[in-house]
């Protein structure tokens, strides 16, 4: 045998190194698909993203779209479900995409994670390792798509509508406006998701595939004010042209710094957003800071905004801010992120097992998610923003002790790390089971959580729909709550469910399942440790009520159809020819009404009865009345901007002026009188409007307003507080004695409020544990006024228990210095131990008064005699009583109507009707009460509430 050439060695050293390195790829490739593929590796995949990646991300090619129902080439949960068309048939052809959501709803910033295409079976069918933060988006060439959250409880059937489109021009004086912004938004207390577009060189602007139904309509452009129309509605109208007629006032302007370094930060996201308008719903003002950080944001509309400031490697900073015709320029600095981590406790053996999954939900609405070890530790992996943030238990495993329920209020530090102490127990029980009419059990009912407006408006949308700016306390988390629906349960195949963590008090939920009547079942929740059996749930076969509807003599789409009975309701748009049906009703009579945003009641209630073997049609019909515009002006000749106009003597016909000031109401063809109001209702007035007459032009007084800031600490060592309560009484003019409280958030320690009025003011700082600030000052309009440092000193202490009636403790209970309101605008701190006892500190006479609630009670207010409560060795016995319910009833049963409670003039707490025209007002303690109507003429009517545990008022 002859010895290789050297030659040969290196050819066939050559083919090896090829070969080897032909399998080191490979095997490279396989294990980072597999990676990619995983959850961990997505989570990897996302940190690397660079900065620039749109919130949106673009489609996937066509050839790089998997077929559902393909083999999956991973493990993991399933994520299946079906996509129908309109009528109910399978949906071919539609692009199924699953999306990793960053932030809460209703912003739902979200990343691309898969996507599909449905064959003829409308089956899509996905596998991830877990499925919570997964939205699921679904489109089709021809119809009208959506956005909804992945269920971890059933499988989903995804509903296409109706596609209808809009078009038209946007115009100035100067002939048509490229380059700007059209934006379909929410109406007010709707939650349908924002569209934009932008407009040609021509000024066109094109939507298709939109579901029927009312919306805002915006044009914006850095040259002009943005242009709106209040309501239009989808199926209606297929063309609308605006108009810009004011030129954009002077630009805001700014700069964004680190807090930490005062570095400038480049890329950072600068939104501006209405007070009471909410991400997602409705698209803000955006920009991005350049690298020295200034940023510019131009055409803006005058009145009160929100600035949202959010950078990836910083925390989030949230300031309100007056926009007027000049603006100054604005310093945001952003703190540092903070870690997350802390433990679990309570109870014995603890309540939790480990394995729990939390959700958190920061300052700018950002998700984060953890495993709770065995040992009761968690750490969420990502940074987070400082400032208050929510905390979830998913799968309701155990409440947490201080809210009662699955979800608790935290606030993360600017240190490094924040650690967090939470203190759970067990949650609420109810249980039940779901049976046809034959008694047999139902499996997959859906159980769920029917969203009313709470006890107290505590959320931003709540506060929106009063106009009332301020009644939240912290508005920047409750910028992304939760005041939706909730799928609580599912039935299994015994019929049986559980709803646990409900809050104790009152519950409203609804069982639905496809083919079956849907039920609405009111309850109480009892305290924890207590169950509830609501029995047998029986859902009979499903009834249809159908019909169209008819504006004069053509039809009409996109109106809201209702269909109210006794245990049953439903609701639906109109589509094509205005025809509507809704189904999975219980047998019996309904009440069926159509409406539209600002539209009169002109059409009367038809009594429909809905039988299993008869499908009548209802025809609803529309007067056509006359279309009113108007325009709202204030004392300084220029335009207000979210005034109230509302219809005299009528609930439901309200609207507010947008930025230029315009509003638009369709009235019947009589003589009527419009109530036009501040947002925050503290100016008003009358305006008659004739026969015949479609234009009006209201004046309306505008107080004058200035900036307050000043640097709030607490004594000793000059401590920086995350948050303080400001009460603002004006003390000259006609508004003499007018008191407004609010909280504010404080970076850094650093107090701004636009909002203080101008005059003689007394204001006054409150932090808990420290005494209150006191000071009286003269402001002038339309300046900033520094009070510099303000120094809250520590007070004297009180020691306490809080007991019920039968001298048991009560765990849990919340106490604060202050005012009974003043629980409507922060989460207090203190709050008692499992003995009920409880210490505060900040008593002096300036702030005397204790304030005790918790579930189940009514609030009690106690004057403390100083010193001898400070001084005292004796503990402070605070005695609840169980409080009473106040039910009203209203005989026109209004539409979406806000009845108001009050004591002693001032307003205690709102409510909306429901379709059966009734509102409660829940734990509220002896004494006399007045109720009336939001808009109402008619005199409020008096309750007096005693030990019975309801109190029953009927408002005419």
């Amino acid at each position: 045998m002859s010895r290789p050439t050297s030659q040969g060695w290196r050819r066939r050293h050559r083919r090896s190194a090829w070969v080897i390195g032909l399998l080191v790829l490979a095997a490279l490739g396989v294990s980072i698909y597999s990676l990619i593929r995983s959850e961990s590796g997505r989570t990897l995949a996302s940190r690397l993203k660079p900065a620039s990646v749109p919130e949106v991300p673009q489609q996937v090619a066509a050839a790089a779209v998997p077929k559902a129902g393909a083999k999956p080439q991973v493990r993991g949960r399933p994520i299946r479900g079906v996509v129908r068309l309109p009528n109910g048939k399978p949906a071919g052809s539609a692009t199924v995409s699953i999306y990793r959501a960053l932030t809460a709803w209703p912003e739902w910033r979200r990343e691309l994670l898969e996507q599909a295409i449905t064959n003829a079976d409308g089956v899509y069918l996905f596998r991830f390792e877990t499925t919570h933060g997964l939205l699921v988006g679904f489109e089709h060439p021809s119809h009208a798509g959506g956005l909804e959250e992945v269920s971890p409880l059933r499988e989903q059937e995804l509903r296409l509508l109706p596609g209808f489109s809009l078009d038209g021009y946007v115009r100035s004086a100067w002939g048509p406006v490229p380059n700007a912004r059209v934006v379909l938004e929410s109406v007010l207390s709707d939650v349908r998701r924002a569209e934009e577009c932008t407009t040609g060189v021509d000024g066109s602007y094109s939507f298709t595939n939109l579901p029927a139904g009312p919306m805002r309509l915006v044009a914006r452009h850095d040259s002009w004010q943005p242009r709106t129309v209040p309501a239009v509605v989808i199926g209606d109208l297929r063309h609308v042209d605006l108009q810009f007629e004011r030129p954009a006032h002077a630009p805001l302007r700014g700069r964004v710094i680190s807090a930490v370094s005062l570095l400038p930060i480049e890329g950072a996201v600068v939104e501006l957003l209405a007070g009471n308008h909410r991400p997602g719903l409705v698209l803000p003002m955006r920009t991005r800071t350049g690298p020295d950080g200034s940023f510019v944001l131009a055409g803006l509309p005058r009145g009160n905004m929100q600035l949202l400031v959010r950078h990836e490697a910083h925390g989030a900073d949230m300031n309100p801010l007056v926009i007027g015709a000049v603006n100054a320029e604005v310093q945001i600095e952003l703190p540092s992120r903070s870690e997350v981590s802390g433990r679990l406790s309570g109870g014995s053996p603890p309540e939790f097992r480990g394995g729990e999954l939390l959700q958190i939900r920061d300052l700018a609405g950002q998700l984060g998610y953890c495993v709770v070890g065995s040992d009761g530790r968690f750490r969420f992996a990502e940074p987070l923003s400082p400032g208050p943030a929510t905390i979830t238990v998913l799968g309701r495993g155990f409440s947490f002790e201080r809210s009662n329920t699955p979800e608790t209020a935290a606030r993360i530090t600017e240190a490094a790390r924040t650690e967090l102490d939470l203190h759970v127990k067990a949650p609420t029980l109810v249980r039940g089971n779901v049976v046809d009419e034959a008694g047999k059990p139902l499996a997959g009912a859906a159980v769920i959580l029917t969203r009313v407006l709470a006890e107290n408006a505590r959320s931003i949308s709540d506060a929106a729909f009063q106009f009332d700016l301020g009644a939240v306390g912290s508005q920047v988390v409750q910028l992304f709550g939760q005041d939706r629906d909730e799928l609580l349960a599912v039935s299994g195949p015994d019929g049986g469910f559980e709803i646990r963590g409900h809050k104790p008090g009152p519950l409203q939920v609804r069982f639905e399942l496809p083919g079956r009547g849907s039920r609405r079942v009111s309850t109480t929740v009892p305290e924890s440790g207590d169950s509830k059996d609501l029995g047998a749930i029986e859902l009979p076969r499903s009834c249809r009520v159908q019909g169209q509807v008819l504006r004069g003599s053509r039809s009409l789409a996109g109106a809201l159809v209702t269909v109210v009975g006794r245990d049953c309701a439903g609701m639906t748009v109109t589509g094509f020819q205005g025809r509507f049906a809704v189904d999975d009703l219980l047998p019996g009579e309904y009440r069926v009404r159509a409406s539209l945003p600002a539209q009169p009641k002109s059409s009367r209630d038809e009594m429909v009865t809905a039988a299993a073997d008869r499908q009548d049609s209802v025809i609803l019909r529309f007067n056509t009345g006359r279309t009113v515009r108007g325009s709202v002006t204030g004392s300084d000749g220029q335009p207000v901007v979210g005034a109230i106009v509302a219809v005299r003597g009528t609930m439901g016909q309200t609207t507010r002026t947008d930025a230029g000031g315009e509003f638009l109401l369709e009235l019947a063809d009589r003589a009527v009188e419009l109530q036009v109001s501040l947002s925050d209702r503290s100016r008003s007035t009358v305006k008659s409007v004739p026969p015949g007459v479609d234009r009006v032009e209201v004046q309306l007084d505008t107080p004058p307003l200035c900036t307050l800031t000043a640097h709030v600490a607490g004594l000793p060592g000059k401590k920086r507080l995350a948050g303080a309560l400001l009460r603002l009484t004006k003390l000259d003019g006609e508004s003499e004695g007018e008191t407004v409280t609010r909280w504010v958030d404080l970076q850094e320690g650093e107090l701004r409020w636009p909002l203080c009025p101008a005059g003689s003011v007394r204001v006054v700082i409150c932090s808990e544990g420290y005494a209150p600030f006191a000071i009286v000052r003269d402001f002038v309009a339309n300046e900033e006024h520094a009070l510099g440092d303000v120094l809250l000193e520590p007070g004297g202490r009180v020691q306490g228990v809080v007991q019920d009636q039968d001298g048991k403790p009560v765990a849990g209970a919340t106490v604060l210095l202050g005012e009974e309101g003043d629980l409507d605008l922060c989460e207090p701190l203190v709050r008692t131990g499992q003995d009920g006892s409880f210490r505060i500190s900040g008593v002096t006479s300036r702030s005397s008064r204790l304030v005790v609630r918790a579930q189940g009670f009514a609030a009690r207010v106690i004057d403390l005699q100083l010193p001898q409560d400070v001084l005292g060795r004796a503990p402070l016995l605070v005695a609840l009583e169980r409080g009473s319910t106040i039910e009203v009833t209203c005989a026109s049963a209004p539409d979406g109507g806000i009845v108001q409670l009050r004591r002693d003039g001032r307003l205690l707490a709102s409510s909306e009707l429901d379709e059966n025209g009734r509102a409660w007002f829940t734990n509220r303690s002896a004494g006399t009460y007045t109720v009336q109507l939001l808009g109402s003429q008619t005199a409020p009517e008096s309750v007096d509430v005693g030990t019975a545990p309801t109190a029953s008022v009927r408002l005419p």
